[in-house]
């Protein structure tokens, strides 16, 4: 997949050490399911494994109203426990927001339940508010994220119908403003803590 950083500033991507890693979702399933994780034959924390060979980065995507059974579970009480986990690890913690109860991919962008039928402006409101509510509620369980990646696969667009590409220039208005709504929600960080990093990514990047 292909990702573009944009920081406060034309440079911060470029001062940033190079970032190794990959899509840890799934590891607290995996764990609850009895696999463990070894090095050698000895075994060890998976994110401590993965860490002493060199990854720096964690990805965890996070669903609005997942359904608690199977792969697209993680709601954000899952999210804080994991990234606290990462964040304890010194390494960069990822968020992937899909704004969606589901998988969010070229396939299907689906708006959660609980937006749909929302105007244009309200749902802007909305990706806003709870962007924002989202990174304020990690922050305060010690899982602030550094990069917040703002939608998951959006090469079609995202929240269809409303941010659904068509090739025509009213659709990327109208999905400008779903992820300048999105930007402004993540970076109502805490001074302290410092604003994450925006991420945008799309599918097919090759």
């Amino acid at each position: 997949a292909l990702v573009v950083l944009a920081g406060s500033r034309p440079a911060v991507a470029a001062e940033r050490p190079l970032l190794l890693g990959g899509d840890v979702s799934l590891l607290p399933l995996c764990e609850d399911a009895g696999v463990t994780y070894t090095v050698a034959g000895k075994p060890g924390e998976a994110l401590a494994i993965l860490g002493g060979s060199g990854c720096n980065t964690f990805r965890v995507r996070l669903f609005v109203a997942p359904d608690p059974d199977g792969a697209a579970c993680q709601d954000l009480a899952w999210v804080a426990r994991l990234g606290a986990r990462i964040k304890a690890r010194h390494a960069t913690f990822l968020l992937d927001l899909h704004y969606s109860d589901t998988w969010a991919d070229p396939g299907r962008q689906e708006t959660p339940r609980a937006w749909s039928g929302l105007a244009p402006d309200a749902l802007a409101a909305r990706v806003e508010s709870y962007t924002a509510a989202v990174v304020d509620s990690l922050t305060a369980a010690g899982a602030r994220p550094d990069i917040v990646q703002l939608g998951n696969e959006i090469t079609p667009g995202l929240l269809w119908p409303a941010g659904r590409l068509d090739g025509s220039e009213a659709a990327w208005v109208r999905l400008a403003a779903l992820l300048r709504a999105a930007g402004r929600g993540a970076r109502r960080a805490d001074a302290d803590g410092g604003t994450p990093l925006l991420l945008v990514h799309l599918a097919t990047g090759g």
